[in-house]
């Protein structure tokens, strides 16, 4: 399940239903952000979660998330070893960009 939404140009047309997300792969605008952390007047997306024991979290740049989808992350008993695969698994596919992952267990 996702908790936040991509806060670029062409995600926000997706969106909106002006572009389709086959459109929006390819365009030339689809690194411009609208949102940011360090500008002035970024609206912060806050959330409140439930976790249940063993549930994970894990916090990915667009670097991990373009390339190796949400449904393609398998998850083993050892987190670390999960997360460096499918960093590994990115960079296979041609990652170029900052491919950043964070993950945590719920005890």
């Amino acid at each position: 399940m996702l908790l936040t939404q991509d806060h670029s140009w062409v995600a926000q047309q997706v969106r909106q239903g002006v572009l389709s997300a086959e459109q929006a792969k390819n365009h030339p605008w689809k690194h411009m952000l609208t949102q940011a952390l360090g500008l002035s007047d970024v609206k912060h997306d806050i959330t409140s979660v439930a976790f249940a024991p063993g549930e994970v979290l894990v916090l990915a740049t667009d670097g991990l998330y373009g390339l190796v989808p949400p449904e393609e992350w398998s998850m083993g008993g050892d987190l670390q070893s999960s997360v460096e695969n499918w960093v590994a698994e990115a960079l296979v596919r041609g990652g170029t960009d900052n491919i950043t992952v964070v993950a945590a267990r719920f005890r």
